[in-house]
């Protein structure tokens, strides 16, 4: 079991953090919040193993807080460490910004770096300092933590989003991907870096990211969604979504029916094809055509299923039988003609992706007998 403080747990990298953190049950982990008093604060110290040193001003009103915030809370830290007499393993949120000398924000963090490397080099902690580009993901704050929520925001609202420079590029991280290797360093006893090399940075520019956000948040409320399963659009995807309520993101569904059963597809995407089901009564076929290149993937949810198939050329037959009771995933071909009988006493549902979007100008879909 290790003990970890975690300073600015209330802020978004903190919160984000405190929840990850509480879900390893060999990790007990104390909030030290802007509430959290000074004799709490050096008990807390006293117990931890680990400091995870997050708090300190991002855009105060009054400038001055850049270094009550940055500087000399990160002090008052040291010097408690250096009267505890315990060295601890010490992570230390700083910024890339630290190399800008015009910056109040930058310079605050690169003295409080010098303080913690004085405070190492007395072997009083064992220090890994993160240099964070823009960090993204829920919980962040609009017009505050970065331009991405700035912009997921701006969409949501139905804004236009506000692009000045276009062509500068951003460095960015997402938020879970900080925390697994936070996560990663606490859990390690040796080799600590000193300044820890980032690699799982995305680089864009400002027009790029927003046309990004824009074209997923069209994805995250409409019925046809992009790539979202990998890389920078996946995390974007998932911050939006983050923003919205359950309730938010209800979409309705249009479903066809008639004397068969029911119809309805449930997703497009860009790349993939789509996702649809359908239902049918006892004894109902459905299908009876073929695709010239169309790929269908079949799954019975609910019922008992026959599926038969037709070689348009060869008149070759096959039969196939499935059930929700035995899962399997049923293909068709193109150039086989099939369909699908319920074969119990209920109604069938199935569940059905196509490698294309239905296309009512060009079905690819062409009647022909299964069984003369």
């Amino acid at each position: 079991m290790k003990n970890i403080a975690v300073t600015g747990a209330d802020g978004f990298i903190g919160k984000n953090l405190y929840f990850y953190l509480t879900s390893n049950q060999n990790l007990k982990v104390f909030k030290v919040t802007r509430d959290t008093s000074a004799a709490d604060l050096e008990n807390i110290l006293y117990q931890c193993d680990v400091v995870i040193h997050l708090a300190g001003a991002n855009r105060p009103i009054d400038p001055v807080k850049f270094s009550q915030d940055n500087v000399d809370y990160t002090k008052n830290i040291v010097d408690i460490i250096g009267k505890l007499r315990k060295k601890k393993r010490f992570i230390f949120a700083s910024s890339i910004h630290v190399d800008n000398i015009e910056s109040d924000y930058g310079a605050s963090k690169k003295e409080a770096e010098e303080l913690l490397l004085q405070a190492q080099n007395s072997e009083l902690i064992d220090l890994t300092i993160y240099r964070l580009p823009h960090v993204f993901g829920k919980w962040s704050k609009p017009n505050y933590n970065s331009v991405v929520a700035t912009f997921c925001n701006q969409a949501i609202l139905g804004k236009e989003l506000t692009v000045l420079e276009p062509s500068k590029e951003l460095k960015l991280i997402y938020i879970d991907d900080l925390l697994d290797l936070i996560l990663n360093d606490i859990s390690t006893d040796e080799n600590h870096q000193t300044f820890r090399h980032l690699q799982c940075t995305y680089t864009v520019t400002v027009g790029e990211l927003a046309e990004k956000i824009s074209t997923l948040h069209l994805g995250l409320k409409g019925a046809k969604v992009g790539s979202t399963g990998d890389g920078l659009d996946r995390a974007l995807f998932s911050m939006l979504a983050s923003i919205y309520t359950p309730l938010e993101l209800v979409t309705d569904v249009k479903v066809f029916r008639d004397q068969r059963g029911a119809f309805a597809e449930v997703l497009r995407t860009s790349e993939s094809g789509q996702f649809s089901f359908f239902t049918a009564g006892p004894s109902v076929t459905r299908g009876g055509h073929y695709h010239n290149s169309k790929v269908e993937k079949f799954l019975v949810v609910k019922g008992f299923a026959r599926f038969r198939f037709r070689n348009i050329v060869t008149l070759e037959e096959v039969i196939i039988d499935a059930s929700s009771h035995s899962p399997k995933i049923v293909q068709t071909p193109p150039g086989w003609a099939h369909d699908v009988t319920n074969l119990g006493d209920d109604e069938l549902i199935c569940f059905v992706w196509a490698n294309e979007n239905f296309d009512p100008l060009h079905p690819d879909t062409l009647t022909f007998p299964i069984v003369e």
